[in-house]
């Protein structure tokens, strides 16, 4: 796992290197990075020949100039996964839109070494390294785009990261589903006047404590009555953090059609 202490900030060089790639504009020359293939790359950066042809574009990404002047940095299969995903962090964080301010706010605070940039990175950095699918880093990106428009706070920026690293295809698949579920009755609700309170009815119940557990689903008891089961007795709904993050999938449209015709078994 990684973390603070292993990324040794400023002095090992990473957070300058992602920032100078994620704050400038490059995502064509990442585009090629990612369509060449990382190890053609990598490995050929060490080739003096051809280091020569690829200088152009890795002067455009100091991710990649900081990996090949590690040269151990890359020596393993997750070293290089480690780049590949935070290359592709760093393209889909740059197709979208983001405050220009906000971008030079952390340009300036970098310059001078201010602590709370340092941090914001590195936790980007734990999250690109302890994510296990390529695919959470457009995930990642509109968690920073969000932040970075004032609709998080740091507190909840935080608290995404961590659930973007722990969380399981499946539970995706039901947040988007409960997701789907509540902004469908909220509409029933509202047409008929009742109101925008809406309980989520959780289509997969074994689910529920790993919901529970990353913070997205909130818990309830109700009052019992003689008619009632004692399994209608929990109410299920998304807390603040699961609304957020279900709202970050749909904004994305993360796992449209990716996957065919995905469902829980």
């Amino acid at each position: 796992m990684c973390d603070k202490k292993d990324i040794d900030s400023v002095e090992s060089g990473l957070v300058p290197s992602l920032a100078g790639t994620l704050f400038e504009p490059c995502s064509d020359n990442i585009e090629m990075v990612l369509h060449k293939g990382l190890d053609y790359v990598l490995e050929n950066c060490l080739n003096e020949t051809l280091s020569s042809q690829l200088t152009p574009v890795l002067d455009d990404i100091p991710l990649i100039k900081w990996a090949v002047a590690g040269k151990k940095v890359f020596a393993t299969i997750r070293d290089r996964l480690f780049v590949y995903k935070a290359l592709t962090f760093i393209k889909e964080f740059q197709t979208g839109v983001v405050p220009q301010q906000e971008i030079e706010k952390r340009r300036l605070a970098l310059e001078n070494h201010e602590a709370w940039v340092e941090r914001e990175l590195e936790i980007i950095i734990a999250t690109v390294d302890n994510s296990n699918r390529v695919d959470k880093m457009a995930i990642l990106a509109e968690i920073y785009r969000c932040y970075l428009h004032g609709s998080i706070n740091f507190s909840m920026f935080d608290d995404l990261c961590s659930i973007t690293e722990n969380i399981f295809l499946g539970d995706i698949i039901q947040i988007k589903a409960d997701y789907e579920s509540e902004q469908s009755e909220k509409k029933r609700s509202q047409a008929k006047g009742e109101g925008v309170h809406v309980i989520t009815w959780v289509r997969y119940l074994e689910r529920v404590g790993r919901l529970h557990a990353l913070g997205l689903m909130r818990i309830s008891a109700k009052p019992k009555n003689t008619t009632q089961r004692d399994t209608d007795l929990i109410e299920y709904q998304l807390s603040a953090t699961g609304r957020k993050f279900a709202e970050i999938l749909d904004n994305i449209n993360f796992l449209d059609g990716k996957y065919g015709n995905v469902e829980l078994i």
